[in-house]
């Protein structure tokens, strides 16, 4: 996974206006679909319904598709991130074990600091999922994308620490089916490598 990231391209201002672009345009089409998805849901009868629940499918599709990426690597500390044994970046946030510097590198929402072990109270992880509305109409489909929206924005990877500035960081993940598994893979290490120190 290290290595991947490291060979990412740094791009220049150029490229960069470009990619935001195109992200606008994913964000717009996405909206697009879903907008259209709920007027045929609610006004298109059966064949409405189900070429609405799909315009509202593939709008959702387009949106997860667009966040995963956005890496914003360019703000990350590349030296911690590359001297450790285990790394996680997605979009803006990331985490980073070394076992050699015996430090775990947090960045989240645009702010990022390095801690040693000992520095690491406790971690844990959230998953949050469900409350989704079964029903028709634009309302309860825009009530569910809020949902989801919350759900994801709830879910992630925890670490406290002794920072009376930054007492507890959220690493976010891809909210997708490997969730789970990354969260608890990042368990098992924070427990083998940090907690064993």
């Amino acid at each position: 996974m290290r290595r991947e990231l490291l060979q990412d391209c740094y791009q220049c201002s150029a490229c960069a206006t470009s990619d935001q672009q195109r992200i606008g345009k994913f964000m717009i089409f996405s909206w697009v679909l879903f907008i259209l998805g709920g007027l045929l849901i609610v006004f298109g009868g059966l064949p409405g319904i189900a070429f609405g629940g799909a315009a509202v499918f593939f709008g959702y599709k387009l949106q997860q598709k667009r966040k995963t990426k956005q890496n914003n690597i360019k703000d990350l500390n590349q030296s911690a991130l590359a001297d450790a044994d285990y790394s996680h970046v997605f979009e803006d946030y990331a985490m980073a074990v070394s076992e050699k510097n015996r430090q775990v590198y947090l960045a989240a929402g645009g702010h990022s600091k390095t801690y040693d072990f000992s520095d690491i109270r406790r971690w844990h992880y959230n998953l949050e999922s469900g409350g989704a509305i079964i029903g028709g109409g634009m309302a309860v489909a825009a009530m569910n994308v809020r949902q989801g929206r919350q759900n994801e924005e709830n879910s992630g990877f925890f670490v406290q620490v002794k920072d009376v500035d930054h007492p507890e960081w959220q690493i976010r993940f891809p909210y997708n089916k490997d969730l789970k598994k990354n969260l608890l893979r990042w368990m098992e290490i924070f427990e083998q490598k940090v907690n064993n120190q």
